[in-house]
């Protein structure tokens, strides 16, 4: 018989109101600022357990792999890929797999899987609470201390890090921008300014620039946004939307002004502009992109945001058509973010219904539940939704491994919810 590897095994891979739009009040309980810090997790020593509705499992002889999709070692991301996409691989039934519910000694507020540092690989969840502390959760869902948060987080096979280690390389940078990378390109918001005064991230302080980095010739790009406009956000978002497998990415950022609000632009890699959607039409209005993928009716690669999550909170889908980003669909209801917050990771896309078709999953305005959006014909339609028993606190995590997605979120009761099925990765022996 082969080991099993239980009730509540985590698998691993590649791896969060009605508020005023133009409020610029931060959110409570936010994480502390990251340090330079670089922790090592051995597994550490418990600090509590708690498990709602599962049994501790036995350990397996079963090793998981620790690869990413490229054969390097996993890298854990609260934006999911390195690229700064929120698009997830692999598919999870995600109504149907059971969900444990594991306490935690505070209210979390980000959440990556990791791999432990040995050659096991075993899947664990790091998670940062509100408290600045962070703990980690292993496969048994045994909970444990893991010193001072390094928050936003970014894990690969035991070691965690924050995601501001990177931004030495680059010349002038917004203090928060993450490093995105894409083949051999990386890229930051650079050139701080507040010439526009929205403050919807908790600060007045909004990019100038993008600066991108060829890693293989040392070249670099840096594309300038032209006053009174800023990036309004935390990083650019490198994608194949030409989808020609050239290794070359598109540039997406979301640009806004006092006088039409924001509109996503989507740059080539030398700086020229290649397709831009309409603006909202009214300052401190703003749409926090989430990602892209195939989501189309019929498989067409379409890039998603959320229009005004703040407000109607209205999921968008566009299509590349000539120099415009297209609508193609929206629906209203949901959020990816939340007042005053640098978490912009309150949505992720994986096929969520394991029908081989891409879905957004997303909170609700009211941050009580999960919800599954599909692409079908001309319409974008929730097709179910998870109660969380609680508010959402944190980004949306997810694991992969073997074709199956696992997904975690953080609410503010102080726990951590799982979602995925054990038995699809263990199946017993003869």
């Amino acid at each position: 018989m082969k080991a099993r590897i239980g009730v509540f095994l985590l698998a691993i891979g590649l791896a969060f109101g009605a508020c005023a739009e133009d409020s610029d009040t931060a959110s409570p309980g936010e994480s502390p600022e990251p340090t330079a810090e670089t922790l090592v997790l051995d597994p550490p020593p418990p600090l509590a357990t708690s498990v709602a509705g599962a049994a501790p499992a036995p350990a397996s002889n079963e090793p998981l792999s620790c690869r990413g999709e490229d054969g390097g070692l996993a890298v854990g991301r609260t934006d999911i890929r390195v690229s700064g996409n929120r698009q997830a691989p692999g598919s999870i039934d995600l109504l149907n797999v059971p969900m444990v519910a594991i306490d935690l000694p505070a209210p979390p507020t980000w959440v990556v899987p990791f791999f432990a540092a040995d050659d096991s690989c075993e899947p664990y969840w790091y998670v940062t609470l509100n408290d600045g502390r962070a703990v980690t959760v292993d496969p048994r869902g045994v909970v444990a201390d893991a010193g001072a948060a390094l928050a936003p987080p970014e894990t690969s096979s035991g070691v965690v890090r924050s995601v501001y280690d990177d931004l030495g390389r680059f010349d002038n940078p917004l203090p928060d921008s993450r490093v995105v990378s894409f083949g051999s390109w990386s890229a930051a918001l650079v050139d701080p300014t507040e010439r526009y005064g929205h403050g919807v991230l908790g600060d007045r302080i909004e990019a100038g620039a993008i600066e991108v980095i060829d890693n293989s010739s040392g070249e670099r790009t840096r594309i300038m946004i032209d006053a009174p406009s800023v990036i309004e956000g935390i990083s650019p978002m490198l994608l194949d939307v030409d989808q020609n497998d050239d290794a070359i990415p598109e540039i997406l950022v979301t640009l806004s002004n006092a006088d039409d609000g924001a509109w996503l632009a989507l740059f080539n890699i030398d700086g020229t502009l290649r397709a831009a959607s309409a603006p909202i039409g009214r300052g401190n209005r703003w749409r926090n992109q989430l990602g892209a993928g195939w989501t189309g009716p019929d498989g067409d690669y379409e890039i998603v945001d959320v229009r005004t999550p703040h407000l109607d909170g209205v999921v968008e889908f566009f299509r590349v058509n000539g120099d415009r980003l297209e609508l193609t669909a929206s629906t209203s209801g949901y959020t990816n973010h939340t007042l005053g917050s640098r978490n912009l990771d309150l949505g992720i896309m994986v096929d969520a219904d394991a029908d081989k078709v891409v879905e957004v999953v997303l909170p609700t305005r009211d941050l009580g539940s999960l919800a599954i959006i599909d692409r079908h014909d001309d319409d974008a339609i929730e097709v179910g939704r998870i109660d969380l028993g609680g508010s959402l606190s944190t980004n949306i995590a997810t694991q992969w491994i073997v074709g199956q997605s696992w997904i975690a979120v953080g609410t503010q009761d102080a726990r951590l919810l799982v979602f995925g099925d054990p038995n699809l990765l263990t199946p017993d022996a003869e």
